[in-house]
């Protein structure tokens, strides 16, 4: 019986490292976006990424990471919280997923515009499951 015990600590030991390790590699990941370009197409080995709303690949990676970065920190939040509340940090959530989704869509020219009206059955739906 002590073995599984010790061995679920020591596996709970390892994600909870991992998780430490990610969190504290989320500001040299944001400004990874230093690496790419300053042109508005990037061709590489792989693939060809034309940039067109944003004019820059440089300018195109610093915002989609600046949506990435939060909504990868409320995922790995709602997974590891323990609290009664933790349904309500759906709602920042599907916020940056939604911007995380209109960034990427090079086509849209507004970002940060209607993203408040499609979150709102996910704030109803929460706070609902909250109480």
């Amino acid at each position: 019986m002590k073995k599984v015990s010790k061995n679920l600590q020591s596996e709970s030991l390892h994600a909870g490292n991992i998780i430490t390790v990610a969190i504290a590699c989320t500001p040299y990941i944001f400004y990874s976006y230093e690496i790419f370009p300053v042109t508005s197409v990037w061709e590489n080995f792989l693939f060809t990424y034309k940039s067109g709303f944003y004019e820059s690949v440089n300018t195109a990676f610093w915002v989609i990471l600046g949506k990435f970065i939060p909504f990868a920190l409320m995922i790995i939040w709602f997974i590891s919280c323990k609290h009664w509340w933790y349904r309500v940090i759906l709602v920042p959530l599907t916020m940056y997923g939604f911007q995380l989704l209109t960034s990427l869509n090079d086509d849209v020219s507004y970002i940060d515009k209607y993203e408040m009206y499609l979150v709102v059955p996910v704030v109803i739906g929460s706070l609902a499951l909250s109480y």
